[in-house]
């Protein structure tokens, strides 16, 4: 680790790939997978520190808004339900 704590060591890059394979292995059984998503606040963090030859390690661009884009996403979704809904009935 660096003197500033920036950096992340080989060893630790592998044992946090590791630990994520392992805990999804043992809540969901056997998981392949081929890339890893990374989003959060912390998922900045990450970025550019953390690669791995395993897994395709991505971090989605503005991370920390990732669950707010995702319920923008899904509330356009229900409220165009909605609306064809209402459409439906006034007709």
């Amino acid at each position: 680790m660096s003197r500033f704590g920036y950096e992340i060591k080989d060893w630790l890059q592998d044992d946090l790939i590791n630990f994520i394979a392992n805990d999804l292995k043992s809540n969901f059984g056997v998981i392949t997978f081929e890339h890893l998503v990374f989003f959060g606040g912390g998922a900045n963090w990450l970025k550019g520190k953390l690669v791995s030859e395993k897994v395709n390690v991505v971090i989605l661009e503005e991370p920390e808004f990732a669950n707010a884009y995702g319920f923008a996403v899904k509330a356009l979704e229900l409220l165009s339900k909605t609306q064809s809904k209402q459409k439906q009935e006034q007709t």
